[in-house]
């Protein structure tokens, strides 16, 4: 398959995951089986979002499974970002203050994660 669409794959792999990972501990929450989630299970999810879209493109590409796994990673990255930064229109007690020199590393470490993992996906075939 041709990089980007192993890429686009992927993305939507890890994003799709995401949204999983999302919804059920909303639901969890929502039905008071959980009052409380820590913060490292929400990153949890993220990382191993990105390390499954990475994988899957880096199966998918061949040989440049490195690559296209890194640039599901910045895709994410991107979304993450998007997704994170404060809406015009919303007032000002709605908005989410990110912070975003605590995230950098993270985010990071996500994209290096996908990328890894998408060279192993290719080493192992």
């Amino acid at each position: 398959m041709p990089i980007a669409g192993a890429v686009l794959v992927g993305t939507a792999v890890a994003l799709l995951l995401g949204a999983v990972t999302a919804m059920v501990i909303g639901t969890l929450q929502r039905m008071g089986v959980v009052a409380v989630v820590p913060s490292w299970v929400y990153a949890l999810g993220a990382y191993l979002s990105a390390v499954v879209g990475g994988w899957t493109a880096g199966r998918l590409a061949g040989r440049a499974g490195m690559l296209s796994g890194a640039v599901v990673g910045l895709l994410l990255l991107g979304v993450a970002t998007w997704l994170g930064a404060p809406a015009q229109e919303a007032p000002a007690g709605l908005q989410m203050a990110v912070d975003w020199s605590a995230a950098w590393w993270r985010m990071a470490l996500a994209v290096l994660a996908a990328g890894l993992a998408g060279g192993l996906a290719v080493s192992g075939s």
